[in-house]
């Protein structure tokens, strides 16, 4: 009997012993929360402004942008221009552009052009793509080259023009380019009811972390 006694006197006093013990861990400590935090991406948004038919100037991204040029009747000595407006939006970038030509045919082979072109009828290659030259320049909206706006291509066939770079753009601002073309008077029978249909591919890098993508400098 005393032996069991002196066993639970025993078990209460380590029980005892180990609550003390814990409770001498208890140093000082305290805690801070940062609640909520999250990560979104940027975006960069390239648009292009065309004047559509009705001649009301109409903003247009890469899914749903018209043709800027639609001709079916090109003649030796004949031109035109269009003046092309863009806009890179929330964050500056760098933006190039270039040519992809999708058509190339000569059409058949009238008369006048097998005389001129006595290789016609061996394929569907076509001409007009050497002679319908084009010049680009920096334009500021105005439609016209005036001196000291910028050309960045200067008179070449249309299926010449690859990888030319706009530069640096700042976000939210509006850019132009004036595309003038021509198919020079001494141009012959050879590209009679020839055709070029080409696509114009703009693209925007965003500038941030891009070395290759740096302000012009000032001053």
């Amino acid at each position: 009997m005393n032996d069991k006694i002196l066993l639970s006197v025993l078990l209460i006093g380590l029980v005892v012993v180990s609550v003390t013990g814990v409770s001498t861990l208890a140093l000082f400590h305290d805690e801070e929360v940062s609640k909520g935090n999250t990560f979104q991406a940027g975006k960069l948004d390239l648009t292009l402004d065309i004047t559509d038919e009705n001649g009301q100037v109409r903003e247009y991204n890469g899914r749903d942008v018209p043709a800027f040029f639609t001709f079916d009747d090109v003649k030796p000595g004949d031109e035109g221009e269009e003046t092309i407006s863009y806009h890179v939006y929330d964050n500056p970038a760098c933006v190039s552009f270039d040519v992809i030509v999708t058509e190339d045919k000569d059409n058949g082979c009238p008369e006048p052009e097998l005389d001129a072109e006595s290789a016609c009828l061996s394929n569907d290659d076509g001409e007009l793509d050497d002679v319908l030259e084009v010049m680009i320049w920096d334009d500021d909206g105005d439609n016209i080259h005036a001196n000291g706006e910028k050309i960045l291509v200067n008179w070449m066939p249309v299926s010449k023009v690859t990888g030319e770079s706009l530069g640096y753009t700042v976000n939210s601002t509006t850019r132009y380019i004036g595309m003038a073309w021509r198919v020079d008077i001494g141009v012959g029978n050879e590209v009679q009811t020839d055709s070029v249909g080409f696509d114009m591919v703009f693209k925007a890098v965003q500038a941030r972390h891009n070395d290759d993508c740096k302000p012009p400098a000032s001053g």
